[in-house]
C-alpha cells in the first residue's frame, strides 16, 4: 500500500512539473508571427501619436535583449515581448489560454527566437525625442509575465535591455506575474 501511494505520489509530481514545463516552453509561433526575426505586429489598430514613428526615413527605434527563465540561465523561445497599449491583469479563473495571445492589445510586439533573443521595433518614437522617455515593456511566456519601465536611451537607433529586465518572474510582485502551479513533493 506504502509504495502504490509512493509511486502515486512520485507520478503526480512528474506531471505536475511536465505540465508547468510544457506551459512554459511548448508554444511555437504561430502562422502570422514573423518567427522572433524582429519585426513588429502593430496590432493593425494603431492610431494617434502613440504609434507615431518620426525617425528620419530608414531609421527607427529599437530594443534588443534576451528573455530567460526565472533561474536566469536557460532561454524562453517564441515568448512574446511588446511594448502594450494598457497593462490589464491575468483574469482569475483556470483557463488555458493560446500561448501566443497577448492579453493586451500591443502597440507593437515580436516573439523571440530559440536562444531568447529578441529586437523589437519599430518604437513609437516622437519627432526630436529626448534621450531617457520611458515605455513600458513586458516579456510574456503563457501566465509568466515580467513587466519593466524601459529608458529608451538612444531614439531612432538600435538599444539594448539588460537580461534581467526581461528574465521571467519567479513570484508575483507588483505587475509581474507567475501562474499557480501546482507541486507535490514527498511520500
Amino acid at each position: 500500500m506504502i509504495s502504490s501511494l509512493t509511486t502515486f505520489a512520485r507520478t503526480v509530481q512528474a506531471i505536475a512539473i511536465s505540465t508547468s514545463l510544457a506551459a512554459l516552453c511548448a508554444c511555437g509561433a504561430t502562422a502570422d508571427d514573423d518567427g522572433g526575426a524582429g519585426g513588429g505586429d502593430a496590432g493593425g489598430d494603431c492610431v494617434g501619436a502613440s504609434c507615431l514613428n518620426a525617425c528620419p526615413s530608414g531609421t527607427q527605434t529599437t530594443i534588443s535583449g534576451r528573455v530567460l527563465a526565472p533561474n536566469g540561465i536557460d532561454p524562453i523561445p517564441a515568448a512574446r515581448v511588446y511594448v502594450p497599449r494598457q497593462l490589464t491583469d491575468f483574469p482569475a479563473t483556470v483557463t488555458c489560454e493560446v500561448c501566443q495571445d497577448i492579453t493586451d492589445s500591443a502597440l507593437v510586439s515580436t516573439t523571440t527566437n530559440v536562444d531568447g533573443s529578441f529586437t523589437l521595433g519599430p518604437i513609437p518614437t516622437e519627432a526630436g525625442q529626448a534621450p531617457g522617455t520611458s515605455i513600458q515593456v513586458v516579456a510574456q511566456k503563457g501566465r509568466f509575465r515580467k513587466v519593466v519601465q524601459y529608458s529608451v536611451d538612444s531614439p531612432c537607433a538600435a538599444n539594448t535591455i539588460a537580461e534581467t529586465e526581461t528574465t521571467l518572474p519567479g513570484a508575483n510582485a507588483n505587475d509581474d506575474r507567475v501562474p499557480n502551479i501546482a507541486v507535490i513533493s514527498g511520500d
